[in-house]
């Protein structure tokens, strides 16, 4: 019998995340306190990181709803308006009075999870237009 070889500090099993330039404006709908804008700070298909200026009010285990903000009014096929909206489950909280990080993981399909992903770089590359 062999044994997998244990876990380096470096390979945490996690995929690697996209940090995504000078972040991207979501609107984060939160359980406790509806919702408000925030910013990607990094994304791949299993979650992200979102940040906010100031105190956010969630905690571990929270469902919430993550709608890319809008950029413009060029029409976009249905297809990719579709992936403009995923729910996660937060899974972690650096909470603070001035800035406050989550970490979610996505639920739903692998399409939908790669839907999301593509319709945020997608979105993110309209802004450099």
């Amino acid at each position: 019998m062999t044994s997998a070889a244990p876990l380096q500090p470096d390979q945490s099993g996690r995929a690697e995340r996209e940090v995504m330039p000078s972040a991207t404006p979501i609107q984060l709908h939160l359980p406790k306190a509806g919702s408000g804008m925030a910013n990607l700070y990094d994304i791949n298909e299993g979650g992200a990181c979102a940040i906010r200026r100031g105190r956010l009010e969630v905690s571990v285990g929270d469902v919430v709803a993550i709608e890319v903000a809008q950029y413009d009014n060029r029409p976009m096929e249905q297809a990719m308006d579709e992936g403009r909206k995923i729910q996660g489950v937060v899974r972690w909280c650096r909470l603070g009075q001035s800035n406050s990080r989550i970490g979610i993981s996505f639920v739903g399909t692998e399409s939908e999870r790669r839907n999301f992903v593509a319709f945020t770089k997608m979105a993110r590359a309209g802004l450099s237009d």
